[in-house]
């Protein structure tokens, strides 16, 4: 059986924060999600995914609940305090089920902040990026979902003023942007283009197609929201390109799993 396998950032792992990007294998999904598909709600067997959330568990050998948000391709960041207390009733179930590892998420946002609550923060993709950030001296956390969408709506933004607004300051947070599908894959129209000026390549002899370089337009907002250039990492993998190792929703046509950005409070 295939080990679980992550991609890391070095900036946060020499900073001390335990996270991680998770590749597709490890896992006991067939088919289109083979094989450690993480999310609910895409095809896959529910019981599988149970049982690959149970090996992701046991991998990262924590006895953590799992925070997790119902994605929307919006810019509402949530408090991991507040979802705890959502799924109470959750936390004294069964095992498997015991903090989130086995149930749908159920809160509307596309990212999760922690201050004080220990838990696994994570966000869903299969081409969006997952965008971590860390506050070096509190230790606060928070995982960001930023697809086109939310990072035209301010998704980054949102996750980077919520760490502000409980005393962490932009410019000393660490921020690591996950696997993605990459510039050469990824087209637009203009109408999506016009919203990432400094992120977009027309494509040739195509008139009103562009590429799209989504790491790049996430790294333009998290500058915007008061990051430094220093502080920012990006694992340069293309979800489309490095098909056995990552979900892409547009490789596969529509039909496929997802992996997590996760990272430990």
């Amino acid at each position: 059986m295939a080990e679980i396998g992550f991609f890391k950032s070095e900036l946060l792992a020499r900073a001390g924060f335990v996270h991680g990007f998770t590749k597709r294998a490890g896992g006991v999904s067939e088919g289109p999600f083979a094989s450690l598909n993480l999310a609910f709600g895409t095809g896959d067997d529910d019981g599988r995914v149970r049982e690959n959330l149970a090996r992701l568990r046991g991998a990262l050998g924590v006895d953590l609940p799992l925070l997790r948000v119902r994605q929307v391709h919006g810019n509402r960041a949530v408090d991991a305090a507040s979802l705890l207390a959502a799924s109470a009733e959750c936390l004294q179930s069964s095992p498997i089920e015991e903090g989130g590892w086995g149930d749908f998420p159920k809160v509307e946002a596309d990212a999760v902040f922690s201050f004080g609550s220990a838990a696994v923060l994570a966000v869903q993709t299969a081409d969006c990026a997952a965008v971590l950030l860390a506050d070096t001296e509190s230790r606060a956390v928070a995982a960001v979902h930023a697809g086109w969408r939310g990072a035209a709506s301010g998704v980054i933004r949102s996750a980077v003023r919520a760490l502000r607004d409980h005393g962490s300051e932009p410019r000393r947070l660490l921020a690591a942007i996950g696997p993605c599908i990459g510039p050469e894959c990824y087209e637009v129209g203009a109408d999506v283009a016009r919203r990432f000026p400094e992120s977009t390549d027309p494509v040739k002899g195509e008139p009103g197609k562009f590429f799209l370089d989504l790491g790049a337009a996430v790294e333009v907002s998290l500058l915007a929201a008061g990051l430094t250039s220093s502080n920012i990492d990006r694992v340069r993998a293309c979800t489309r390109c490095a098909a056995e190792e990552l979900y892409s929703h547009r490789g596969s046509g529509g039909t496929c799993g997802r992996g997590l950005g996760l990272i430990i409070h």
